[in-house]
């Protein structure tokens, strides 16, 4: 889980992420020459759409990250290159936030110049090692930037632990994974074009948006949906490419927060309760690594009869627990979709990326004929 969402770090987390992403954001902004503002493009465009293919681990999902081989590719570049795509995964998708934007960049951009300083320094020794050199960046790059993750989030309290450590384990296949990746590119590169990596390099980039593709294209947004029946609430956690999330917590309390239930989904990321009160019930799911998402069952949707002294319910009372059985799958259906990721969204994100830096390269590539 690359993507911390809003609303789990503490302030000093966040403020210390925002400090650290800011300051290589500018160092990285510094540093990238005009001629290598389009290959930053290339590759933000990649770790936009890398983040959409994902797989489950267990009751859980990871995704790919990318971040070794961006690294190895841009170097300090890889700030601009990854700040880019999150502001986008977060405006677009709902992935992260934009108060967490500072510490998911930290998280993700610090392990990639580790890896691209380290790749370079390797190649410049042993050019024979170059291979080997890559494919302990794409590990590591996972390694470190999990490793970062899961101190933010037990730095902003204890009931973070677990998550923090469950967010190690369940990103050991990325990790094997990104370094045969990684070190199978290099190679390629390494036989074709010798020197080439470290100063950009779009070969990498085209073996690796062939893999990409080649992936199920499936976000890993956590969402939740439930529905009363009578008395009775029932619903299911999913991620938004529709996968159920197994096994995760689920958290019901009243308006004064207080909890109410304390439940956890099955194999298919269902879960039921009984209200005994008419007020409002809110529903929280977290999942082992950090996603998390909330409904509301509103007062009104609950029996009048819930509320102290009312009558037993009446033929209007049943009327209405019929009606809501009938609707319950048009209104499942329609959050599915609205949760759903569409490919003119990824799309429309790529473009704004090509966009962005296009303007960015106009405008320096202007000030250069100035001077």
């Amino acid at each position: 889980m690359a993507h911390i969402p809003d609303g789990i770090l503490s302030v000093p987390v966040l403020l210390a992420g925002a400090a650290i992403g800011a300051g290589g954001l500018a160092i990285g902004v510094k540093r990238l020459a005009p001629e290598r503002i389009p290959q930053v493009a290339v590759l933000s465009g990649l770790l936009f759409v890398a983040a959409l293919v994902h797989f489950p681990v267990g009751p859980s999902s990871a995704h790919l990250i990318l971040n070794g081989l961006i690294g190895i590719s841009l170097g300090w570049a890889a700030f601009p290159a990854i700040f880019v795509a999150l502001v986008l995964q977060a405006v677009l998708f709902g992935f992260g936030g934009l108060l967490v934007l500072g510490v998911n960049l930290t998280n993700l951009a610090v392990p990639a110049v580790l890896c691209g300083l380290a790749f370079n320094a390797v190649i410049t020794a042993r050019p024979a090692w170059g291979v080997a050199a890559a494919g302990v960046a794409g590990a590591f790059g996972v390694a470190a930037s999990m490793v970062m993750v899961a101190l933010s989030l037990a730095a902003s309290g204890r009931e973070f632990l677990v998550a923090a450590q469950l967010v190690l384990v369940t990103h050991l296949p990325v990790m094997a994974i990104e370094a045969a990746f990684t070190a199978a590119a290099a190679g390629l590169l390494l036989k074709v074009r010798p020197g080439f990596l470290g100063r950009g390099a779009v070969a990498v980039l085209v073996l690796a948006a062939t893999l990409t593709a080649a992936g199920p294209a499936l976000a890993h947004k956590l969402t939740l949906f439930a529905s009363t029946e009578g008395a009775k609430v029932s619903g299911h956690a999913y991620f938004s490419g529709g996968d159920r999330a197994q096994g995760v917590m689920v958290t019901v309390t009243d308006p004064a927060g207080a909890v109410l239930h304390r439940l956890t989904t099955d194999t298919q990321g269902a879960f039921s309760f009984t209200a005994t009160s008419r007020a409002d019930h809110r529903i929280s799911v977290e999942g082992d690594d950090g996603h998390a998402a909330q409904f509301t069952i509103a007062a009104t949707e609950l029996p009048d009869n819930l509320a102290p002294g009312a009558p037993a319910p009446d033929l209007q009372a049943m009327i209405d627990a019929s009606l809501a059985r009938q609707l319950r799958p048009l209104r499942e259906q329609l959050a599915a979709t609205h949760d759903k990721i569409w490919w003119h969204d990824v799309v429309g994100g790529l473009g704004a990326i090509i966009g962005f830096f296009g303007l960015a390269y106009g405008l320096s590539a202007r000030k250069d004929k100035k001077s």
